[in-house]
């Protein structure tokens, strides 16, 4: 299970089963919002414009790895009101993600 805490600047990874922190993982800009594919959890931050992919198969593993990719010019919160909706969505073939940009 995958939490963020944007206060934090967290991305919590819980064993399911037993519900004890497996990873405390650092996505600097207040992560917002996450999807999934079939192998990556997509984190969208709030203060930059950089999206952090989290490969799944990794969080098995003593240090998970994460990339970032740029979407966009300027961060979610740049725009007045939030949108209510993920800005985020998944492939029709499950293995990437498209991203809205204010």
């Amino acid at each position: 299970m995958l939490l963020v805490n944007p206060s934090q600047h967290r991305l919590y990874v819980l064993d399911a089963n037993t519900g004890k922190e497996r990873h405390r993982l650092t996505i600097s800009g207040q992560p917002y919002d996450m999807i999934f594919s079939e192998q990556y959890a997509y984190v969208r931050t709030l203060l930059t414009e950089r999206i952090a992919m989290v490969a799944l198969a990794s969080l098995q593993s003593e240090s998970p790895i994460i990339k970032y990719i740029t979407a966009g010019e300027s961060p979610l919160a740049a725009v007045a009101n939030l949108p209510r909706a993920s800005t985020m969505a998944v492939t029709l073939d499950g293995n990437g993600a498209f991203f809205a940009t204010p």
